[in-house]
C-alpha cells in the first residue's frame, strides 16, 4: 500500500469567510529545524528507518515560494545532508514527486514502501483550500492549527490527520492498516467498541462545493459536486452547482445541458428549479435567442414571482427586444424588491430614455451611479442625457468620469471626442482618440473615428 505524509509547518495567517485567498506569512523561503550534524560534503546513503526518524522527528521541510530556486537549494542541501535533506515532492493541486537523484541525495527507499515526504508550496490558495477542506471536516468549524499532518492513501484521500508533534512508529503502523471498507474505517473511528444504531457516516460532499463554490475554488467545488452525485445521480441540487461552475468557467454547452437535467429532476430546495430555468434563460440570451430567453426567465418567475434576479433579466430581454411597456413593469416590480440595485435602476433609467421621458431618465442613471460610483455605462448615457439638454460642460465630466473609473470603456472616449469635434476643439479630439490607438494599436474602429476628425 503506497502512502503519503502532508506535512503544514510553516505559520500562515489565515482570513476565513472575507476572501478566497488566505494570506501567508514567512520569514524565509524556508522553515524547519534539526537537532544538530556536521555536513558532509557526500550524499548519505539513508534507510528508511533513519529517514522516518530523522524526518518526522524533527520536523524537517521547507516552503518553497519559487519551483526554479528548487535547484539551486538541493546544492546547498546537499552539502549538509546528514541533517536529512529535503525528501519532498512539490505540491500545487497535485503531489508530483521531485526527482532526488537530481538533488545528489541517495535515499533508500525501496519502491514496494511508497513513502513521499512533499512540502507545501509557499501558495495562498492551496493554504486556504486545505484550511476550507479542514473547517469542514468537524462541526466545530476550527480553522487549520500547525503543524498538521495528512496521511493519505494511494487514492489520495486522507485516512487520519496528525496534530503536534508526530511518532514516527505510530505512523508506520498507521500506514500498514489503513482500512479499506466501511466496517473497518468505522471500527477504527469509535474511541471505543460498542453497536452502532444509526446509519452509516457519510460526508455532505454537496455542502462541500457549495462552500469552495462560494470562496472561487472552482475545482475544488467541482470535485466534491461530482461525488455527490457519485452518491446520488439524481442529485439535481449537485447537477446545478456543476452546471453554475460550468456557467463562470465559460463553458456555454456544458452548463446548458446540466441545467436542461436540472429541470427535469425533483428538487430538495425550493431555489434550485427557479435557478436553473434563470440560468438557462441567461445562456440564451447571450446567444441572442432573446424571444427564447424571455420564455425561460417568465418560468422562473411562474415558479418564484419575487426572484429579483430573474426579474432583471427578464426586464433587459424585454428591453433588447424593444417592448418598452412590458421592460419597464417587470424592472419597477425588481426595484419594489430591491430599490438599491444599482443594475436595475440603470436599466429602468435606460428605458426611460429610450422612451423620451428624461427627466426620469435622469432620475434612475443618477441613483444607479449613488449606488454604484464606477459605473462606466451609467456615467456615459448620463453624459449623453446632458447633451440632449444641452449642457455640454455636465457631459463632458460624465464622460470623463467614466473614463477615470474605467479606462478601458472605449465608448466614453469616443464620446468626449465627439463633444470636442461638435466644439471645434479638433485638437483635444485628435489628441483623445491617439492616444487611444496607443493603447488599441491597429484598432480599425477608433482609426476611423480618428480619419472623420479634420487635422
Amino acid at each position: 500500500m503506497r502512502y503519503l505524509l502532508l506535512r503544514f509547518i510553516s505559520f500562515i495567517l489565515l482570513v476565513p469567510y472575507l476572501s478566497p485567498f488566505v494570506a501567508a506569512q514567512s520569514q524565509s523561503p524556508f522553515q524547519g529545524s534539526v537537532s544538530s550534524g556536521a555536513p558532509s560534503a557526500q550524499p548519505l546513503a539513508l534507510s528508511l528507518d533513519d529517514a522516518l526518524q530523522r524526518g518526522l522527528r524533527y520536523n524537517l521541510g521547507a516552503v518553497d515560494s519559487l519551483q526554479d530556486e528548487r535547484r539551486a537549494q538541493g546544492e546547498s542541501v546537499a552539502a549538509r545532508s546528514v541533517l536529512l535533506p529535503n525528501l519532498s515532492g512539490y505540491l500545487l493541486e497535485s503531489v508530483q514527486q521531485i526527482d532526488l537523484a537530481a538533488l545528489g541525495f541517495k535515499v533508500n527507499l525501496p519502491p514496494s514502501a511508497g513513502f513521499s515526504f512533499p512540502t507545501v508550496a509557499y501558495n495562498p490558495d492551496l493554504i486556504a483550500i486545505y484550511n476550507i477542506f479542514y473547517r469542514s471536516l468537524y462541526d466545530r468549524h476550527r480553522d487549520l492549527n500547525l503543524p498538521t499532518a495528512f496521511l493519505l492513501d494511494d487514492k489520495g484521500s486522507i485516512v487520519k490527520i496528525y496534530q503536534g508533534l508526530i511518532d514516527p512508529a505510530s505512523v508506520l503502523e498507521d500506514s500498514r492498516n489503513i482500512p479499506t471498507t466501511a466496517e473497518a474505517r468505522m471500527e477504527r473511528g469509535l474511541p471505543f467498541p460498542g453497536v452502532a444504531t444509526t446509519t452509516e457516516f457519510t460526508r455532505n460532499y454537496l455542502s462541500y462545493g457549495s462552500i469552495f463554490f462560494e470562496r472561487g475554488y472552482m475545482t475544488e467545488a467541482e470535485h466534491f459536486l461530482q461525488l455527490a452525485l457519485r452518491d446520488d445521480p439524481d442529485n439535481s441540487e449537485a447537477l446545478y452547482g456543476i452546471g453554475s461552475i460550468y456557467l463562470q468557467q465559460n463553458k456555454p454547452s456544458e452548463a446548458r445541458a446540466t441545467f436542461e437535467r436540472v429541470i427535469k429532476l425533483p428538487q430538495r430546495y425550493p431555489g434550485t428549479l427557479p435557478n436553473a430555468w434563470n440560468n438557462l434563460g441567461l445562456l440564451s440570451a447571450r446567444e441572442g435567442r432573446t424571444d427564447e430567453a424571455i420564455q425561460q426567465f417568465q418560468q422562473a418567475l411562474q415558479l418564484d414571482p419575487d426572484h429579483f434576479i430573474a426579474l432583471e433579466n427578464l426586464g433587459n430581454a424585454f428591453r433588447q427586444a424593444k417592448r418598452w411597456d412590458d421592460a419597464k413593469s417587470t424592472l419597477q416590480h425588481a426595484l419594489q424588491l430591491n430599490p438599491e440595485s444599482a443594475e436595475a435602476n440603470y436599466a429602468l433609467g435606460m428605458v426611460c430614455a429610450q422612451t423620451n421621458d428624461e427627466d426620469r431618465a435622469f432620475e434612475f442613471l443618477q441613483k444607479a451611479i449613488a449606488e454604484k460610483p464606477a459605473y462606466p455605462e451609467a456615467l456615459n448615457n448620463l453624459g449623453v442625457l446632458y447633451l440632449r439638454k444641452r449642457q455640454p460642460t455636465d457631459a463632458e465630466n460624465s464622460f470623463k468620469e467614466a473614463i477615470r473609473v474605467a479606462p478601458s470603456f472605449e465608448q466614453s472616449y469616443f464620446n468626449l471626442a465627439r463633444l470636442y469635434a461638435i466644439e471645434g476643439n479638433n485638437a483635444a479630439a485628435r489628441q483623445l482618440l491617439t492616444d487611444l490607438l496607443q493603447r488599441h494599436p491597429g484598432d480599425p474602429q477608433i482609426e476611423g473615428a480618428l480619419s472623420q476628425i479634420p487635422q
